[in-house]
């Protein structure tokens, strides 16, 4: 090899190309927003040290996080310094917009920091933005002397603003004696147009040649034809003089302005410096999550053992594409172009793992089965880790650090042209094999073809031992057979294929591990446009050839996969079973429901019949308390509640009793007993008939029972139920239980529900003394209990407020009351309580 050739092969430079990573650095440019981002980008250099690399992937994460919250980085701000740094700290005057520039750029920086503290986990993002220089001085000060316009603020400086104002009157001055001159009736044939200029910052007119007398003044111009003379009126030659010295006035005033400025940028200078590389550093931050994004990159665990375990990989320039086409398909479909576009191809995902003592993975399968994009997936992945950047894989996958990415792909005689092919695949490999060790990855593509099959498949598994033997982490594609079969004799080999459609003729780009693939070269030749005699000649040729690897091959994945078709056949109907099953399961739910919605319409139709069945029949238990009959009444009412809840599915709720008649003779007066025939208890008054017969109290209610109608209170207790029941008269409870309004109130007492007054709800009280109301709201709430009345009205009006409070008062401690309130618009406001009775 000439020397000349030695001097330009450059086997890094080489790898990267092959590997295609100047085009997805390409792509991290794209993203990058400043000329200081663009710097770092070109000084990228792979780290080093393993918490380095943790630290850069961690960053980037909470980077990613940030943008996903909102918080995209503007850098629109971002001014070129270098130049104007420079000049300001050799003490040389900035003009105003360059001191804008920096006011700018430094606003736009302090942004940024303010924008990289979104909380605690984003602990690295705050670290990054300590490392920005506030200047608060500075800052400050360029605020206060530059208007948002970028000019100079004459409020921070009056005698600036003093100057500019005698400038505007010395100009409007002079302008009016011009306009003057022009007007004057006894100068219009002098002046050649009627209008002023100026030469040399001095106002003249236009003055035709033939008429130079009778405007007396200074020439300052004269036109190329000489027919028009500039001249200076000799009046406002003293007025120019003046304004010339308020001009240098004002000049002398900026430059001192800014001067002082500019000294103060210049002192800053260094670290205004220090924060243009801190931009920079945040800039190609800001641009790595982006790409990371657009590839959906994840951060993956790093050691340095050598292991890959890639989850989902795909190549980042596929996926790169796949977004661009996505985002070029949704811009059509939102401007409403009606035109079809192509649906974007999708980049097929696979698993690879290589770890422990699998160190080696020899791909084979058909050619354009996708072996070399997987080999540029994996060593993109590996130079991204090197780099501190994320991987296209999913979540949960790992790439640890390797020093070095070793990779042949592609074919060097296109680069090379003085060398074929496996000579150029020689010297690559003599270039780095001898430095190859542990902490390496290599990666080779179609490892030595272009010579004598049989010798380069021997040289080639010489290679891959070797490799082995060093401890690198190598990938492999081959059509070589005898490669194939050194992955089953060797335990640190790992056979894997990409797989292909043997019907359709098509890769599918899935990676299988364990099991070598097959070229398919027949096939592939039949379905590119090969005459079929030829390709059946060639396999005819084959027949008699003792390497029937390849036909086992073939004939095992078609069988694969007709297998996979089954599978897949298998799990559409099974999927289509589930989904019927749920919409049986759906449709039994609805009926369900439909059916017990009917139900519960029916039961309220039947209850409302009811409840005007109860109020006829409690006409006739009214007449029947009042002929003292009330027991034949008490059992006319248990029975129209029992048909009521028979019919309304409802609970009886009647209490248990013994069934044993009360011993009278034992009993003295003001017990408490249990009438089961009404189900409420009631107060004993006096034994009669020597203990047959006795008479009860029950509210206002006195009456005459038999001993076989009575029975002790305790019986219903010690059956778990309590003595006061539903529609339990007042005072009967009052004696049985002590149990008061209050008492409930305490309890939580349910809500009074809305009333409206009818003739048997409503009380009407107003007028009546206090203990006159109280007798008549006793007896009325008796009544109601008696009627299962509730809720009722009470109508006291408001007068002077004592009937009200009386009877409030006296609500809270009685017992018919379990709950009352004022009442409401449409039951009469404040005017009305409405009672709720414990029925």
């Amino acid at each position: 090899m000439r020397d000349s050739e030695q001097r330009q092969f450059d086997p890094q430079a080489a790898f990267l190309a092959g590997l295609e990573w100047p085009r997805l650095l390409d792509a991290l440019g794209q993203r990058v927003s400043t000329p200081y981002g663009r710097g770092r980008l070109a000084q990228l250099a792979p780290l080093t040290k393993l918490g380095a690399v943790r630290h850069s992937l961690a960053l980037i994460d909470e980077m990613k996080a940030l943008r996903e919250a909102g918080g995209r980085l503007d850098f629109s701000g971002v001014r070129p310094l270098d130049a104007l740094l420079e000049r300001a700290a050799k003490q040389g005057r900035l003009e105003v917009e360059e001191l804008a520039a920096v006011l700018s750029t430094h606003r736009c920086a302090l942004q940024l920091c303010a924008e990289l503290r979104p909380g605690a986990d984003a602990a690295r993002l705050a670290e990054l933005a300590d490392g920005l220089h506030p200047l608060p001085g500075l800052a400050d000060r360029l605020a206060g002397a530059l208007t948002p316009a970028g000019a100079l603020n004459e409020r921070t400086y009056p005698e600036l603003g003093r100057l500019r104002e005698e400038l505007t009157q010395r100009r409007e001055r002079i302008h009016g004696k011009l306009e003057g001159l022009l007007r004057s009736s006894k100068l219009s044939a002098v002046f050649q147009d009627h209008l002023y200029t100026l030469r040399g910052r001095r106002y003249v007119l236009p003055v035709k040649a033939d008429f130079r007398g009778q405007l007396p003044g200074i020439v300052h111009d004269v036109s190329a034809s000489g027919a028009t003379l500039f001249v200076e009126p000799q009046a406002l030659v003293e007025d120019t003089n003046s304004l010339t010295m308020a001009v240098r006035q004002f000049e002398v005033e900026v430059d001192r302005i800014l001067r002082e400025l500019s000294l103060a940028v210049g002192e800053a200078a260094p670290h205004l410096r220090d924060n243009l590389d801190w931009i920079a550093k945040v800039d190609l931050l800001n641009a790595q999550a982006a790409l990371s994004e657009a590839y959906q990159g994840t951060a993956p665990r790093v050691e340095r053992q050598g292991a890959l375990h890639l989850k989902g990989l795909a190549h980042p320039l596929m996926l790169l594409e796949e977004a661009r086409l996505h985002v070029a398909t949704g811009a059509v479909s939102a401007a409403g172009a009606g035109v079809a576009s192509e649906a974007p191809a999708r980049a097929v995902r696979n698993d690879l793992r290589l770890e422990g003592d699998l160190r080696c993975m020899v791909v084979s399968g058909a050619n354009t089965g996708g072996k070399t994009v997987l080999l540029k997936s994996v060593g993109l992945c590996a130079l991204l880790v090197r780099h501190g950047m994320h991987v296209p894989a999913l979540a949960g996958s790992r790439c640890d650090l390797f020093e070095a990415v070793c990779a042949d792909i592609g074919d060097r005689q296109s680069l090379e042209t003085s060398l074929s092919t496996f000579s150029a695949q020689i010297r690559l490999l003599a270039s780095w094999l001898p430095d190859v060790g542990p902490h390496h990855l290599v990666l080779l593509d179609e490892m030595l073809t272009g010579t004598e099959p049989a010798q380069g498949a021997a040289l080639a598994g010489a290679v891959l031992e070797a490799l082995l033997e060093r401890g690198a982490t190598t990938l492999v594609t081959t059509h070589f057979g005898e490669l194939k079969e050194l992955a089953a004799r060797h335990a640190g080999i790992l056979n894997a294929s990409m797989a292909f459609d043997p019907e359709q003729l098509r890769p599918t780009y899935r990676l299988q591990v364990g099991l070598p693939g097959a070229s398919y070269a027949l096939h592939i030749a039949r379905r590119y446009g090969l005459p079929d005699e030829l390709a059946r000649r060639a396999e005819a040729a084959l027949a008699d050839r003792p390497a029937a690897l390849d036909s086992l091959l073939v004939a095992y994945q078609e069988q694969q996969h007709r297998l996979e078709r089954v599978e897949t056949q298998l799990d559409r109907r099974e999927a289509q079973l589930r989904k019927r099953e749920a919409a049986l399961a759906q449709g039994e739910r609805s009926l369900a429901d439909r059916e017990r919605q009917v139900r519960q319409r029916e039961r309220g139709q039947v209850s409302a019949e009811l409840r005007v069945a109860r109020r006829r029949i409690g006409e006739v238990i009214g007449s029947l308390q009042r002929a003292n009959s009330l027991p034949i009444a008490g059992k006319l009412s248990q029975r129209l509640g029992e048909l009521e809840n028979e019919l309304t599915g409802k609970e009886t709720g009647r209490p248990p009793t013994t069934g044993q008649p009360a011993e009278l003779t034992a009993m003295e007066p003001g017990t408490a007993v249990w009438l089961p025939s009404l189900l409420r208890p009631a107060v004993l008054d006096a034994v009669l008939d020597e203990g047959r017969r006795a008479r009860v109290r029950l509210g206002s209610l006195s009456m005459e029972v038999a001993r076989e109608d009575l029975a002790p209170l305790h019986a219903a207790e010690e059956n778990g139920r309590p003595a006061a029941r539903r529609g339990t008269p007042a005072r009967g409870r009052a004696a049985a239980t002590g149990h008061t309004a209050a008492q409930a109130s305490q309890a939580g007492p349910p809500e009074v529900p809305f009333a409206v007054a009818g003739e048997e709800n409503t009380l009407d009280l107003r007028g009546l003394r206090l203990d006159e109301a109280l007798e008549q709201a006793e007896r009325f709430f008796d009544l109601c209990t008696v009627k299962h009345i509730s809720p009722v009205l009470v109508i006291h009006g408001h007068g002077t407020g004592r009937l009200k409070a009386g009877l409030r008062e006296n609500l809270q401690r009685s017992p018919y009351v379990s709950a009352f309130r004022a009442g409401e618009r449409g039951e009469g406001r404040d005017g009305v309580t409405v009672v709720a009775l414990n029925l």
